[in-house]
């Protein structure tokens, strides 16, 4: 599989046509892939034929299917995948290596990965027509001014994008940025990823050097470089600011775009589905409900009303057929909105409650204050320990009390690895010049 613009769009010219629909039939048509998907699952994965032996697919309501969780699917790996040629040992080697970023499985699935809060790794494979329609989403649903913005230049060969994340691992927006550089022809301007785990003084200069026309990165690490234009060491001017992976609070964007002058855009995105919703002019998040089906539902698993906060949401993928995901607990709190949008989308809307952490600002060994970004150290804890609840709270300029769940220790060896949390996170300051800052363990602390 390679970038593939016939199947782009076609995908595209798709999605134009579904624009166009009422809420019914835009259900109708929901139903028909929902349906096409499940009949291809029970026929090609072995997984789900022996989930739904004794279900009448022909009748079964979506509702009355069962709940998927990752970790059940990974330990089922083998019989879950609809290619008898995949094999999970040669994928996570071939994840393993920070070469293959940008390279096809098998010279033709997508491959990622996700630890997520249940601190299970999850494998995602795409193919080529899952990659089609993401394509398509990103570029076609958007606000109207953003449309019109892009609509001589859909694929951004004239604009210099740069992405601020963590790179060095298989993770879906590093994997389809660097695919997104990979097929861009010879004559269109560079793409270019920085790691957010850098120092802030070297992202800085390299966006400098750089001078991006969009900034891709989160919502965190924009207030960060915000900081950075005020204080006169970022003297880039962006026309606009994507963000993604993290909550996006109205004072974040404010205090962003005021600052920029630049156009703040929020998406909301996962390793299941990459393009789950975008966001309109009027602020809101409308689900891309023609490919993806979002249920907010309690904890036992049942629908919630529109206008109340769900306690996680369950996901179906009507796009991917290598990997069916149906009825997936994606872990996010959501809540559907009671009314339609002003903007005039039949599209559903929805609040997403994600991930919000503040930031840390420590001293730096030259005297200087340094913002410590939530999803860079989480990014290091999990990559370093394999650690993934703990909480750090700030106690005061110089100490960060380091609280690790006993639950999180594997095997009980609390006291090893709070050590091993504790040496990643000094090794981590130690390379953003803060190596005076005091970490205080509380390895029984419960969150």
């Amino acid at each position: 599989m390679s970038f593939n613009p016939f199947g782009i769009g076609l995908q595209a010219l798709s999605l134009f046509g579904s624009a166009l629909l009422d809420p019914k039939q835009l259900q109708t048509l929901q139903e028909h892939r929902f349906r096409q998907m499940l009949d291809h699952a029970f026929e090609q994965s072995l997984f789900y034929r022996s989930k739904y032996k004794d279900i009448d697919l022909d009748t079964v309501a979506l509702g009355d299917l069962p709940v998927m969780h990752k970790a059940e699917l990974m330990g089922r790996f083998k019989d879950w995948i609809c290619d008898p040629n995949i094999d999970l040992d040669s994928l996570k080697e071939f994840i393993s290596n920070p070469a293959n970023i940008g390279s096809l499985y098998l010279g033709k699935y997508v491959a990622w990965e996700s630890s997520g809060s249940s601190g299970i790794t999850g494998i995602f494979i795409q193919d080529e027509e899952a990659m089609d329609v993401y394509d398509a989403l990103e570029s076609v649903r958007q606000s109207k001014s953003e449309f019109l913005q892009h609509a001589l230049d859909p694929l951004l060969l004239t604009e210099r994008v740069a992405l601020v994340a963590a790179i060095d691992g298989h993770f879906a927006s590093n994997i389809s940025f660097e695919l997104a550089k990979s097929m861009r022809g010879y004559f269109a301007s560079p793409f270019i990823s920085i790691s957010v785990l850098d120092p802030i003084k070297k992202i800085v200069e390299e966006l400098n050097t750089f001078s991006p026309t969009i900034i891709a990165t989160y919502p965190t690490a924009a207030v960060v470089l915000t900081d950075a234009l005020l204080d006169g060491s970022l003297t880039v001017s962006p026309k606009e600011i994507w963000t993604g992976g993290e909550t996006l609070t109205a004072a974040m964007r404010k205090y962003v775009q005021d600052r920029f002058k630049a156009k703040v855009r929020s998406s909301y995105g996962s390793s299941e589905f990459f393009e789950i919703a975008w966001e309109c002019d009027a602020g809101h998040m409308h689900v891309n409900a023609d490919w993806v089906i979002l249920e907010a539902v309690d904890k036992n698993y049942q629908r919630v009303p529109d206008g109340q906060m769900s306690h996680t949401c369950l996901l179906t993928n009507l796009a991917n057929r290598v990997q069916p995901i149906i009825r997936y607990d994606l872990g996010d709190s959501i809540c559907f909105h009671e009314t339609r949008c002003a903007c005039g989308s039949n599209l559903p809307c929805i609040d997403v409650l994600g991930r919000a952490d503040d930031l840390i600002k420590v001293p730096s060994d030259d005297g200087a204050v340094i913002s410590i970004l939530p999803l860079a150290l989480t990014t290091v804890i999990e990559e370093a320990t394999d650690i993934f609840d703990f909480q750090i709270v700030q106690k005061n300029v110089n100490t960060l009390i380091v609280k690790l769940p006993p639950r999180t220790c594997i095997g009980g060896d609390v006291a090893g690895d709070m050590n091993k949390c504790v040496e990643a996170i000094k090794s981590f300051l130690k390379a953003q010049g803060a190596t005076h800052v005091h970490l205080v363990k509380e390895p029984n602390s419960q969150s």
